[in-house]
């Protein structure tokens, strides 16, 4: 499963490693090589869960879950409750793991 993912999932850009999106993927190299949090911005469409599924793929992390949460237009309160894990109610704060706890 592992080598199928790594596989499909490669670092290496099809456009050459001079071009915009190779120096992104290259980038994404160094990251997966990090045992830190990757926080990947852009518009809609350029690949951001692709990018995301390569550096998680090719770390050190590729055996455990890997968990996507899309931000884009998105409650601000949900966002924050599906990463952070807390919600603030009537006074009272709720607490659920994180999600990066469960991955």
């Amino acid at each position: 499963f592992l080598t199928e993912m790594r596989r499909r999932y490669s670092l290496s850009s099809p456009l050459g490693p001079d071009s915009c999106a190779g120096q992104c993927f290259k980038s994404a190299a160094q990251a997966a090589k990090n045992d830190s949090a990757l926080l990947i911005i852009g518009e809609a469409g350029i690949g951001k869960e692709y990018l995301a599924r390569a550096v998680h793929y090719q770390s050190e992390r590729a055996c455990e879950p890997f968990i996507s949460v899309n931000c884009g237009g998105g409650d601000p309160r949900l966002i924050e409750r599906a990463i952070f894990g807390c919600e603030q109610t009537t006074g009272r704060k709720t607490c659920r793991q994180k999600t990066e706890q469960t991955a």
